[in-house]
Formats: C-alpha cells, structure tokens, sequence
C-alpha cells in the first residue's frame, strides 16, 4: 500500500468544543445580515415619506406665494379707458345705413316704390390728358388731335398675345376692322392715314408699358392718398337717400371711352366706345328734392324727371349695343329685400 492510500485512510478527529462555537458564529452572523436589510429597507421608506411631504408642502407654498404676487398685481392693475375707433365718412354712412329695418317699413300701392329720393347724380371719368407721343404710319412720324390719339392710345393698350389680338386670327381680324373704321371716323377723309398695315403702334405701346410699370411702383403713401380720394368720391356718390333712410348705389361712375372687347367672336369687338357727357343723362330725383348739380363745367342734365314707379336714379345710351344703361341701388338696399322676399312668398 502506497503513502497516498494510506493518508485517505485516516480519520482526524476534531474536538467538540470547536464544532459548537463555529455553528454559533454562523448563527450570529446570519442574524447580523437579516438586521442590516431590514435597517436598509427602513431607512429608503423614510426617505420616500419625507421627500413626498416635503414636495407637496413646497407646492403648496408656491401656490401660496402665486395667488398673492397675482393678487397685488391685479390690485396695482387699474382698468384702463377704451379708445372710441375713429371711423371715416363712408363707415360711418355704412353703420347708419344698417340700422334701417326695410321689412319694417310701410308698404306703399302697387306701382309706387318710394315717396322721397335724393341723391347726387353720377360721377364722370376724367378728361384725356395728352402725351404728345407720336403715332408711325407708313415710316412717318404723325400729328395728332388729343381725341385721335387718344383712341390711338386705347389700340395700344390691348395686349397682342389677349384674347383680342393674340388669341384667334378671325377674332383680331374683326377687332382691327372695326377699330380701322371708327378711327378713319375721327381722322375725317382727307387724312394720310387710310391703311391698317401700314401703322405702326410700338411707340405708343412702350408708352403705356412704362406707365402701367409707374403705376406699379407707386410708394405707400401715394397708395394711401389715392384711396382717401376714392373713399372720399365714395362718401358723395354711393349713397342715396329713400324715404329718409340711407341706402347704398351700386354703381355711380360713368364708364370711360375705349374699345369694346366683347366675349369670343363678337361682331362689334373693336368699335369704339364713345364719351357720354351730361347731356345725356336722365336723372331720377323726388318731386320736391333737390336736382344733384352737374359738376362738368359748361354742362347740364339731359333730363331730369321724378318717377315713383322705378328704382333707378339715372341712365344713358351706349352707342356699341345701343342699350340702355342704368345706375341702380345696391343688392343690399330694401328695394332688392322686398323684391326677394315677393318672389319667396309667390312660390310657397
């Protein structure tokens, strides 16, 4: 038998004494680690209670401090004192004018729409200033009256790739027809100028680009005295007077001469527009109100005549369709009201 066996055949004996006081030590120390976890787990819920209370009361007292620092500003805050808007002259018509309850008004015999009118007349376009600028015909440069070159100037103004000239050939054909005949109208018979072809517009053309540009790049303040003029032109046109209460027009400009353009292949495209002066105006006024003063010098009304029966407050004559063209009060007025609510009450 070798030493190594004979070292695993022999038993060591340890004393009793010794086994008993490791057995305790291992007892002991179980205990200790059991009591270190519970202080461990002790000390973290204090923590979490404290640090809870602590954040309410820190709220709370932010709250607190809020509704004070909120109460001393409102207490320091005084009301301050509306500013009334300033309206202009056509706000001020346009609120007096709602105030009118036209479902509320009289109701007058049939055939009579209205027992006072007034209201000033119709406002004209401003005469042609002249530009001096040359019209080529043939190579020439040539004279012109200020009436000649005015139309001369609204041929201009029609651009060559609209629906007049650039569009269709039949349709610039009919229009360069047309506006040949009224033009060599206005020339008279012995004048040099009696071909379409042989005039030549690029003068007057880059005349009217250059000013539509101007126009364009006019500042602010141009801008805004424009607008005070038409609001002010507004304020003395726009509004009638029916039967005491304000009621708005809807149109009170007489339109301006240039060429009539018409839609597609219209026969007349091209012929000119003429001026209409006073003359040719009728003016509709009450019987027992003021006449609206002609403001074109050394003119008056055509007619003037006070006709229950009708709405209109003014017409004229065209001379392309020869029709009929009226100024009537506006689709808000209590003339349009009492018409719509006729024709609802026909068909129910």
């Amino acid at each position: 038998m070798s030493l190594a066996d004979l070292a695993k055949q022999q038993v060591i004996t340890v004393p009793k004494s010794i086994v008993k006081e490791e057995k305790k030590k291992k007892k002991k120390d179980k205990k200790d680690k059991k009591k270190k976890k519970k202080k461990k787990k002790d000390k973290k819920k204090r923590d979490r209670d404290s640090s809870s209370s602590s954040s309410s009361s820190s709220s709370s007292s932010k709250k607190v401090k809020r509704a004070r620092t909120s109460k001393i500003k409102s207490e320091k805050k005084k009301p301050k004192a509306t500013k009334a808007k300033k309206l202009n002259i056509t706000q001020q018509l346009d609120r007096a004018m709602k105030a009118y309850r036209w479902w509320e008004s009289k109701e007058y015999p049939k055939g009579q729409k209205w027992s006072t009118l007034e209201h000033h007349g119709v406002h004209f376009p401003p005469p042609y200033n002249s530009h001096g600028i040359k019209l080529s015909y043939d190579g020439n440069e040539m004279d012109l009256t200020p009436a000649q070159e005015e139309v001369a100037t609204m041929y201009a103004a029609i651009p060559l790739d609209g629906p007049q000239l650039g569009a269709d050939p039949k349709i610039a054909k009919v229009f360069n027809k047309n506006f040949m005949t009224d033009f060599k109208k206005l020339l008279g018979k012995n004048h040099v100028i009696k071909k379409f072809d042989l005039l030549n517009f690029d003068k007057l053309r880059s005349f009217v680009l250059r000013e539509r540009d101007e126009r364009k790049a006019r500042s602010k303040e141009e801008k805004a005295e424009e607008k005070q003029e038409k609001d002010a032109l507004s304020s003395q046109y726009a509004y009638a007077m029916v039967d005491g209460n304000i009621q708005k027009t809807g149109n009170f400009t007489i339109e301006p001469p240039g060429l009539f353009r018409g839609r597609g292949e219209h026969p007349k495209t091209g012929t000119l527009k003429t001026n209409v002066a006073p003359e040719q105006v009728t003016i509709n006024i009450g019987l027992n109100q003021a006449v609206p003063r002609c403001k074109e010098d050394g003119h008056a009304w055509g007619t003037v005549i006070s006709d229950n029966s009708v709405t209109w407050l003014a017409l004229w004559h065209e001379n392309v369709m020869n029709g009929t063209k009226y100024v009537w009060l506006s689709a808000s007025s209590g003339f349009k009201g009492k018409s719509d609510r006729d024709k609802y009450e026909k068909a129910r």
